[in-house]
């Protein structure tokens, strides 16, 4: 794809890695090369509004039948994914870039069973099986330790409305056809660098999860079955629902309670409110989301489920929030702010090289 860079992103990043460069007391990660300082920045302008809304199009395009698990949907945005990550070279974690999984596979099947049965009597057309998307950039220094990428490509598809109970296609172009081109983008970035023979210390597995609207269930088979120790993911990071809301907000889910992110999360926090704060970008610690309990809801949540309860993985979920559209047929590209997904997407990407290139792997506070 083309890769463009704006004067605008010259002026923004060169103020970005100026002030990480000199920074004085910088506890939660490396401070920056100076001499790294263009590259990053070229590779973050890499990442436009003009490819975003491509792959947003075509994501929540009719063609695409919205993405429900097991369909041919499904299939042709596996595969556009698959596509995209051959192109740039990245390394596929299995014999290719497919993760293929029954449902009923899960270690927890038979409490999931029930709850589809229930959906199913709703009228509900639920999938038994998904196929995640995986690459793998490997790192340098600490190679054998991994950050998760990860944002669900699946939607609901044809199924009935949420609030009037009548069959209609959902097509999820900001749920979470935001993220997915957010993840391709940010894969892309990492590419950008990697030509250039700049890889971060640390190794970048991208996940794009599949199943995620039935219950996680692409995250939490990758979570119950992981290519590497579940012990050597450092951290998870999540992208979901990009594209709406306010410019230039974006709100952060690191915590079960939200709001004490800082306290719980310390290092992912720090670093976000660091990279926001170069950018322009306004932290919101919604606290609602803690009363609809949101932290339990997007793909980071299988991560940190899945390890230990007295060393938490510290994972973090980037999100423009909830609106009206949410799970309706009124979800569609035309909605999308292409200028807000870019910029969240060159946000996680920064976020993403400083916990790459810390020296300590962050914390979570039990």
């Amino acid at each position: 794809m083309n890769k463009r860079k704006f004067l605008s992103l010259f002026i923004v990043f060169s103020f970005v890695f100026t002030g990480c460069a000199t920074a004085s007391q910088d506890t939660t990660s490396t401070v920056v090369n100076a001499e790294i300082s263009q590259s990053w920045q070229d590779a973050a302008g890499s990442i436009t509004p003009e490819e975003i809304t491509a792959e947003i199009t075509y994501l929540a395009s009719r063609q695409l039948e919205g993405r429900r698990a097991q369909t041919r949907g499904s299939a042709l945005a596996a595969d556009f994914i698959a596509r995209h990550l051959e192109y740039l070279g990245l390394k596929p974690v299995y014999k290719d870039y497919f993760q293929e999984f029954a449902f009923s596979d899960l270690n927890d099947y038979h409490a999931l069973k029930k709850r589809f049965e229930r959906a199913r009597e709703h009228g509900y057309s639920v999938p038994d099986s998904g196929k995640n998307v995986i690459a793998m950039l490997e790192g340098t220094t600490k190679k054998n330790e991994y950050i998760i990428l990860t944002a669900h490509y699946d939607h609901m598809g044809l199924n009935p409305e949420r609030t009037t109970g009548e069959i209609k296609m959902h097509l999820g172009a900001d749920d979470n056809a935001s993220g997915t081109a957010a993840l391709m983008e940010i894969a892309e970035a990492f590419d950008f660098l990697a030509e250039q023979g700049i890889r971060p210390q640390r190794s970048i597995i991208f996940l794009f999860a599949d199943a995620e609207e039935w219950g996680l269930l692409g995250s939490k088979y990758f979570a119950q079955n992981p290519p590497v120790p579940i012990e050597n993911i450092v951290a998870a990071i999540n992208m979901d629902m990009l594209s709406r809301n306010a410019e230039n907000t974006v709100n952060v889910i690191a915590s079960p309670m939200v709001t004490n992110a800082a306290e719980k999360n310390p290092d992912l926090y720090a670093i976000s409110k660091q990279i926001a704060q170069y950018l322009g970008l306004q932290l919101n610690l919604p606290e609602e989301a803690a009363e609809r309990q949101v932290f339990f809801r997007s793909d980071h949540y299988s991560f940190f489920e899945a390890s230990p309860p007295l060393d938490r993985m510290p994972v973090i979920f980037y999100s423009a929030g909830l609106h009206p559209d949410y799970h309706t047929s009124r979800d569609t590209a035309d909605k999308i702010n292409n200028k807000k997904v870019a910029k969240i997407a060159q946000f996680i990407f920064l976020v993403t090289l400083k916990v790459a290139q810390a020296q300590n792997a962050p914390d979570y506070i039990e």
